[in-house]
């Protein structure tokens, strides 16, 4: 594992049920210490890299995690971040793909998650576990997306933010 301090190789190496809750101020390496808690996971925990959840609020941030996974060489290069408007609209589509949350904003797709997360169960009993990315810039709607989507699954979770 590259150098890490012993707080972050303690998020690393956690167990993959463990719920975490990470705050370090910026440029204190928490995407680095995300990566490799994600490495961790796949490779040591053997977590399939379909079952862990990864969400960020910006492309430019889910951008940056897709490339360190997949500059780490191994098996945690497939798990896939995206962020929570995609996500939502993922959700949506697989339960009413013609649904009148297709006219909705982003916002309201989220909401409409939420009030739907109930009916999303095949998905949510695929993740072994949610990273969440960038927490600090979780407000409203996606902070409520991620309290629903914590309480409605059994395993894991790592968020990290400032």
């Amino acid at each position: 594992m590259p150098f890490l301090t012993d707080e972050q190789l303690a998020v690393a190496t956690a167990p993959e049920n463990d719920r975490l809750l990470v705050t370090a101020g910026p440029g204190t390496g928490k995407t680095h210490t995300l990566v490799e808690r994600l490495v961790h996971l796949v490779e040591v925990r053997a977590v399939h890299p379909g079952s862990i959840l990864v969400l960020s609020f910006s492309r430019a941030a889910v951008g940056e995690l897709r490339r360190r996974l997949r500059a780490s060489d191994t098996e945690a290069a497939g798990i896939i971040p995206v962020t929570f408007d995609s996500v939502a609209t993922r959700l949506l589509a697989n339960i009413d793909e013609d649904g009148q949350w297709t006219e909705q904003s982003y916002d309201g797709r989220i909401a409409h998650a939420i009030d739907k997360i109930g009916e999303i169960g095949e998905f949510l009993e695929s993740i072994d576990h949610v990273c969440v990315d960038e927490l600090q810039d979780l407000v409203s709607v996606r902070m409520r997306f991620v309290q629903a989507l914590l309480k409605t699954l059994n395993g894991g979770f790592t968020l990290l933010g400032d």
